[in-house]
């Protein structure tokens, strides 16, 4: 086999990269796009490691690849595989779950339907990581080019912020990798440039490899705080966004089909944290979202209308199964245009039309909020519908197929209504054949669920008080917990949610809810979005947040349709208007559980708007100091920054006077030195060369030994060669100097001088107290 030339090597390049490669990996994690997207992390660190081996070895460029697409077949499968049940072997994980996962979504995707399982999102994805890693350490180490990994890395970066924008981290994640790749092409460019001194028979010693990367190092973190400073504006991002529209237009028909056949099934499973898109499934999550990110305002026409609490349903889920919910595939999708938006709703009694505007603050949403019945919207937008019969249909989520960015504005018109209580008792219960889909449960749900839906409702024989009875025993026996502990896959979350932890957030308590109606035969479904809001009744506008991201349970009434019913304890209660009949109810409202009355029949409260974080600087015209000062700033400090950092992180230049400097300046350009600056700089010289020689007295006065003023130079430097042999380079470098910068009409070293002084006195710091103790005892001795 061919002998290759010698490949680059470095311990800490190798560091650099893996740990940019693995914040990568850690920032598709983050995204919480499906289930095990943790098996990157493990995914980057083996990857890269072999891509280093590779780049390392002797093997051509075509064996590598070899290597590197057998080892990515092999290691692939294997991590994708240990997220299955571990009691399933392991031909069964790979050939019976793994193959025919994957046949399945590719047969959708053949027959144009979108996939159910995000199995083949996932694959394609763990494919393409291995990939960029393989390639990356593998350039790295064969070709000590540093820019693969920068570019590759940076971009897919990029990427999945556009896809994932409301991340609290990603200006994080992007501050760690661009100071990773500062800091790795630096010390590559070092390196490079160092093999090149070699090849001019020019060797460094430690000290300045020492320096310089240190100095790269406080160098990439001053650019990256002023690249912090520069200020970002909404503008800006808004100008972003729309070359990011114009870049990818040719392909928004490609990127479009691709989203609705493969993407679709990525689930959110924290809801609203950071979604943009709510897809046709959706997991329980871990943890609710805490962030004060502002994500649209709405203002309304509404009244003050009794019972009346809004929630912004982005969509509605109907089948459930080991912790995630899902649309199944008996909808049908549908475009409707302002001209042409007849929904054939079902005639539910009591509703009356509302007008909402929706005023976006964040980018990248899809989704078109609603409110109960939607019966107009003034965009063109995508439908997804359940079709009750071939007149009447049910709207599960409607959604623009361009992303919304922030500042644009749509218009809604839903049939909002307020049933009584007196209303829903009398509601009967024989229920079409059409809801059949909203009592479905899962193959192996719980016995002690539905017992205990069983052993609340006991006493009731109506609907409307099995479903009040069943959320104020989530409101007062469930705990609200911003997170939820991780689960083995044999666990059951909503067991473990309702008898052993007894806590969680809203996509838990909503999930319990409707799985216990379903299993009494009461129709049911799982509704997601944003709950209210802050009001501001200056204003007039309901401000929606991230941490407002909700779940609620909507239960079914005859001749009323879909009623939202609120079981989370952190949310108000939601009380609907009793009403009034001629008839007695069949259990008495003293009776039923009491919830705490949350004051519906008042004007809406008004609340203090929380203002959303930035962290731009608000500049406005009437401080054009502090305009100056920002934009300005960084471009006059920046010499100073980096004079400062040169002083620092060379300690080199400290032994020098910066006339000398500017002398040595002026030499090199050929340039005629004032003669101020000559004389200025021959004076400090000259004090410095005498400084330095006096080092040689301080030292040999610190060894105990008395001083001869009459001693020469030479004499003085034999002295102290004498008392500390391991000084003499030193010394000789010192008194040489000295006699010619005093003595002489030869121009001196001054740097290689004060060297030789700093060393010498540092020697003497450390050794100066063992030698008199030792000439002392000796002394004492004799």
């Amino acid at each position: 086999m061919k002998e290759k030339v010698r490949p680059w090597w470095d311990l800490w390049s190798a560091i650099f990269l893996i740990i940019a490669l693995f914040l990568l990996a850690q920032r598709i994690r983050t995204t919480n796009w499906t289930d095990d997207l943790h098996i990157f992390v493990f995914l980057a660190l083996i990857a890269s490691t072999t891509g280093l081996a590779l780049g390392q070895s002797r093997f051509s460029a075509w064996l590598a690849a070899i290597f590197g697409t057998a080892y990515g077949l092999f290691f692939i499968p294997f991590l994708l595989g240990l997220t299955i049940n571990k009691d399933i072997s392991w031909h069964d994980r790979i050939v019976n779950v793994l193959y025919f996962r994957s046949h399945a979504a590719i047969s959708q995707l053949a027959a144009r339907e979108a996939a159910t399982d995000p199995i083949l999102f996932l694959l394609i994805l763990t494919i393409i990581f291995w990939i960029l890693c393989l390639l990356a350490s593998y350039m790295l180490t064969r070709h000590g080019s540093p820019w693969y990994m920068v570019l590759s890395a940076g971009l897919a970066l990029l990427i999945i912020n556009h896809y994932d924008p409301t991340n609290s981290t990603n200006l994080r994640y992007i501050q760690i990798f661009i100071l990773l790749t500062l800091l790795l092409i630096g010390r590559m460019t070092f390196i490079r440039h160092s093999v090149n001194w070699k090849k001019q028979n020019i060797y460094t010693v430690h000290q300045v490899k020492f320096d310089i990367s240190r100095a790269v190092a406080i160098l990439a973190v001053i650019f990256l705080f002023l690249t912090w400073l520069i200020p970002i504006t909404s503008t800006e991002v808004k100008r972003y966004n729309e070359l990011w529209t114009t870049l990818t237009k040719p392909f928004d028909k490609v990127r479009e089909q691709v989203s609705r056949l493969l993407l679709e099934p990525l689930q959110q499973p924290t809801i609203g944290e950071k979604a943009s898109f709510f897809g046709t499934t959706l997991n329980l999550g871990r943890e609710a979202p805490l962030s004060y990110t502002q994500l649209f305002n709405v203002q309304t026409d509404q009244q003050s209308t009794p019972g009346l609490r809004n929630y912004w349903k982005a969509r509605s889920y109907d089948l459930y199964s080991d912790g995630q919910w899902q649309t199944s595939s008996s909808f049908q999708r549908d475009t409707l245009s302002p001209q042409n938006s007849d929904l054939s709703l079902p005639d539910w009694l009591g509703r009356e039309l509302i007008i909402y505007n929706f005023y976006m603050r964040s980018d990248q949403q899809r989704n078109i909020f609603t409110v109960n019945s939607l019966v107009w919207v003034n965009r063109n937008v995508e439908v997804i519908l359940f079709n009750i019969n071939v007149n009447i249909k049910d709207p599960i989520a409607v959604f623009v197929t361009k992303p919304m960015q922030s500042g644009e504005y749509y218009q809604i018109h839903s049939l909002v209504g307020i049933p009584t209580i007196t209303d829903l008792r009398q509601s009967d219960n024989e229920y079409p054949q059409w809801l059949s889909q909203y009592l479905q449960l899962p193959e192996n749900f719980s016995a002690d669920i539905q017992q205990l839906a069983l052993d609340i409702t006991a006493e009731l024989d109506n609907p409307y008080d099995k479903a009040y009875a069943i959320t104020k025993y989530l409101r007062e026996n469930i705990e609200y917990s911003e997170t939820f502990p991780a689960l083995p896959q044999w666990k059951d979350p909503l067991e473990s949610f309702l008898f052993t932890y007894k806590s969680g957030f809203c996509n838990y308590y909503a999930s319990a809810e409707v799985l216990m109606l379903r299993s009494l035969g009461i129709p049911a479904r799982f509704a997601v979005g944003y709950a209210q809001g802050e009001f501001n009744k200056a204003e007039g506008l309901y401000t929606v947040r991230q941490k407002d991201s909700h779940a609620w349970p909507e239960v079914y009434f005859n001749d009323y349709g879909w009623v939202e019913f609120e079981p989370t304890s952190s949310q108000p209660a939601r009380m609907l208007p009793l009403g009034t009949s001629s008839s007695t109810p069949a259990i008495p409202i003293s009776n039923l559980p009491s919830i705490e009355v949350e004051e519906v029949f008042n004007d809406l409260p008004e609340t203090e708007t929380v203002p959303a974080k930035d962290f731009s600087p608000q500049i406005t015209a009437d401080k054009p100091l502090t305009l100056l000062l920002v934009w300005f700033g960084p471009f006059v400090f920046s010499p100073i920054f980096a004079l400062f950092v040169w002083w620092i992180a060379t300690p080199l230049v400290r032994l020098m006077p910066l006339s000398s400097m500017i002398v040595d300046g002026f030499d090199r350009r050929g340039w005629e030195i004032p003669s101020w600056l000559q004389r200025l700089n021959q004076s400090r010289e000259h004090l410095l060369f005498e400084k330095s020689y006096s080092s040689l007295a301080k030292a040999i006065k610190r060894l105990g030994y008395p001083v001869d003023p009459t001693d020469t130079p030479a004499e003085r430097g034999l002295a102290l060669s004498k008392m500390l042999p391991e000084v003499s380079p030193q010394v000789d470098t010192l008194v040489r100097e000295y006699e010619l910068a005093r003595f002489s009409v030869h121009a001196a070293n001054l740097l290689a001088a004060n060297q030789s002084r700093k060393h010498i006195l540092s020697t003497i710091r450390r050794t100066s107290l063992k030698i008199r103790l030792k000439r002392r005892f000796k002394k004492h001795s004799q």
